[in-house]
C-alpha cells in the first residue's frame, strides 16, 4: 500500500515537472516569436526611414543658379526654378532649367528642360523631358534625356533625336556632339529630310 502511493507521488510529482518544462518551453517560444516580430517591425520602420530620407532633400533652393568656370573663363551657367539638394548622395535635383553654354566668353548654345539632376562632385549633368538645345548660329537639338559629361565637355543620348540644322533635318538614335553641335554625329541615323529629299534608313518610327 505505501509503495503505491509513493508510486503515485512519484508519477503526479513526474507529471507537474513535464507541465512545467512544457510550459516553460511555450514561454520560450512565445517570447522567440515576440522578439522576432518586434525586430522585424523595427527593421521594416527602419527601411521606411531609410525611404524617406533618400527621398527628402536635405535642403531645397529657390531661384537655383550655378556656374562652372576654368581659370576665370565661364564654361556654362545653370539657372532652375528650385534645387533639391542630397547630401549623402551628392546630387541635386534641378526642376525647369536653362543651362547657357559658352565657348570664349561668348554664349555658344542654350539648353532647356523639365528637370534634371547634378552631380555635385564631378559636375556632371542629366537633363530629362523635352529636352531642346539651341545653338548661337540657330542650328537645333531635341531629344528627351541627355548627358553632359564635364570631363570632356560634350553632350550624349541614346535616345531618339531631331537635329535641325538650316533647312536640314535629321532622325537618329542616340548622339554625340560638343555644346554648340557645329561636332554632332549620330549614333544611328533613320531619317533625313531636306527641301529636295526625304531619305529614310530604317522603319522607325519618330
Amino acid at each position: 500500500m505505501l509503495q503505491s502511493q509513493c508510486t503515485k507521488y512519484y508519477l503526479t510529482g513526474r507529471q507537474n515537472l513535464i507541465t512545467l518544462n512544457m510550459n516553460i518551453r511555450n514561454l520560450i517560444v512565445i517570447f522567440l516569436i515576440m522578439a522576432l516580430t518586434l525586430l522585424f517591425c523595427e527593421r521594416e520602420t527602419e527601411g521606411v526611414g531609410r525611404q524617406i530620407e533618400d527621398r527628402a532633400p536635405d535642403q531645397r533652393i529657390e531661384n537655383f543658379t550655378l556656374v562652372e568656370s576654368i581659370k576665370g573663363n565661364i564654361e556654362w551657367r545653370l539657372f532652375a526654378d528650385y534645387a533639391d539638394i542630397y547630401e549623402k548622395k551628392k546630387v541635386a535635383k534641378v526642376v525647369n532649367i536653362t543651362i547657357e553654354f559658352y565657348k570664349e566668353g561668348e554664349r555658344s548654345s542654350t539648353l532647356t528642360a523639365d528637370w534634371g539632376t547634378i552631380d555635385l562632385g564631378s559636375h556632371d549633368m542629366v537633363a530629362y523631358s523635352n529636352v531642346v538645345v539651341v545653338a548661337s548660329d540657330g542650328t537645333k537639338l531635341e531629344t528627351s534625356k541627355l548627358r553632359w559629361d564635364a570631363f570632356d565637355k560634350h553632350i550624349r543620348s541614346d535616345e531618339k533625336v531631331r537635329f535641325t540644322k538650316k533647312e536640314s533635318v535629321i532622325y537618329g538614335i542616340g548622339f554625340e556632339s560638343d555644346p554648340d553641335l557645329n561636332n554632332f554625329i549620330t549614333s544611328r541615323m533613320v531619317g533625313h529630310l531636306t527641301d529636295e529629299e526625304v531619305s529614310i534608313y530604317t522603319e522607325e518610327e519618330e
